[in-house]
């Protein structure tokens, strides 16, 4: 599984990521994509917080972010741990 390698890379730099990137890092890890206002509810974070902290874990691009259209307005932005990409022989 992908995520599996992914992930023993961000156990290898745990002691660089502050307890709140750990703990989106594990939420992300069991829970699979989330949206900000759900990942914010379940850690008990502020809105900010939540925003500032995987902005910081996606520069290190550990996580990312995608949207999803679920019919007029605005789309849903949702946040997962980044997936290894394969090497393209071409």
């Amino acid at each position: 599984m992908a995520n599996e390698s992914i992930f023993k890379e961000i156990e290898d730099i745990r002691p660089f990521l502050s307890q709140t990137q750990w703990d989106l890092i594990q939420l992300l890890e069991a829970e699979g994509p989330m949206k900000r206002r759900d990942i914010m509810e379940e850690l008990g974070l502020a809105w900010t917080t939540t925003y500032d902290n995987l902005e910081k874990l996606q520069k290190r691009e550990l996580v990312e972010k995608f949207k999803k259209i679920h019919g007029r307005g605005r789309p849903y932005i949702f946040w997962k741990i980044k997936e290894e990409k394969e090497d393209d022989p071409n």
